[in-house]
């Protein structure tokens, strides 16, 4: 396609993102493009850095990026004690135009009840 001539290419471009803006956009152009999901992960940890606030795109259909952190011992409080346990930090970045804050803060509360204890959670 770079072999085009600069405004055929950008003619075209143009085009893909109007049919896109508008939901027309041919599955062979989406399929296999990550850009297009529900949420996306990126685990940071494994590369031994901390979590990150992941910047949104206005390309594609991704509301909701998670960025896992590294691990690391901390001192916590449980059940009165104080402990050292190994944790790890999620951030979470949101699209506004696809999801309101009562709702998003509501989801966050039930995914660290899943997490820090998912058989009082009801999902063991």
């Amino acid at each position: 396609l770079l072999a085009l001539p600069g405004f055929l290419l950008a003619l075209g471009v143009r085009l893909l993102r109007f049919l896109d803006h508008l939901g027309l956009l041919p599955l062979a152009f989406i399929r296999n493009d990550p850009m297009y999901a529900s949420l996306f992960i990126a685990n940071l940890g494994s590369l031994k850095m901390d979590a990150a606030y992941h910047h949104l795109y206005e390309y594609g259909t991704i509301g909701l990026f998670c960025v896992i952190g590294q691990t690391h011992e901390r001192v916590v409080l449980e059940e009165g004690q104080v402990r050292a346990r190994r944790t790890t930090t999620l951030r979470f970045s949101f699209d506004e135009r696809v999801e309101d804050g009562m709702y998003a803060g509501l989801s966050l509360g039930r995914l660290q009840q899943l997490i820090e204890d998912p058989e009082a959670a009801g999902a063991g």
